[in-house]
């Protein structure tokens, strides 16, 4: 594994975590400072030459100010280029550009649907809106929405339900971004796009029911992975 960093003028940001009993958790989420434009000319050409060798690219989070809106799209296009598959997980316009990729996997919550749309969703808008980020260049579309199933619209038009295992909430923070890795390693790792997401919905519930983001137990996931279920809900 390789670290690349990029040094910044701003220090790094804060986000704090409050959490209660049960597992409710309140977040205080500093803003990122702008980047300086050398500091961003030096960040996007790391990343564009990363994009160009990778055999599965995960494209994660928002953008400072200075940053380039578009650069997931030309991430992505790299990517491709050298053969290889593209995850999205981004909201809003930096998501909207990069679906012109065409990428084969587009991960998102509830909210950042709505935010990406520029309209309010409800459970049950879900699908509609599921099928609108297909028909921008999505391959595979899959919205998590907190403890509710997760809606997977797969690349033939089917609409799939996958049951999340029940757990103890401690803290829910950095579900979302477990989910996403491990759905990344697994697809990485030959993993069909099924098991890949069984996997993945597995390691969000882990890391829900411990008390640091990104560190669960491994014994747990591989006992909450035999339990993530699937039902096909229509075309």
């Amino acid at each position: 594994m390789e670290l690349h960093l990029t040094a910044l003028t701003q220090e790094t940001r804060s986000c704090i975590t409050v959490l209660e009993e049960g597992g409710c958790a309140t977040e205080l989420i500093e803003e990122a400072q702008p980047m300086e434009p050398p500091e961003a000319v030096t960040f996007r050409e790391r990343a564009l030459a990363c994009s160009r060798s990778a055999s599965t690219l995960l494209l994660t989070g928002s953008f400072p100010e200075g940053l380039d809106q578009d650069l997931y799209y030309h991430c992505a296009m790299r990517a491709h280029d050298g053969g290889g598959r593209v995850l999205l997980d981004a909201q809003a316009e930096v998501l909207r550009l990069a679906l012109r990729a065409e990428p084969e996997v587009v991960k998102i919550n509830r909210e950042e649907l709505g935010n990406t749309l520029g309209i309010q969703i409800e459970r049950e808008g879900i699908r509609e809106a599921a099928r609108d980020l297909q028909s921008r260049g999505a391959h595979h579309v899959i919205v998590t929405d907190g403890s509710a199933p997760v809606v997977w619209l797969d690349e033939q038009g089917f609409l799939h339900e996958i049951i999340p295992p029940k757990v103890a909430c401690v803290n829910p923070v950095g579900s979302g971004d477990a989910m996403s890795g491990v759905l990344a390693a697994s697809l990485d790792s030959g993993k069909g796009m099924e098991e890949a997401l069984r996997r993945a919905v597995a390691a969000g519930s882990a890391n829900a029911a411990s008390l640091l983001p990104g560190e669960f137990d491994s014994a747990m996931w591989e006992h909450l992975i035999q339990e993530v279920r699937f039902s096909t809900a229509s075309v």
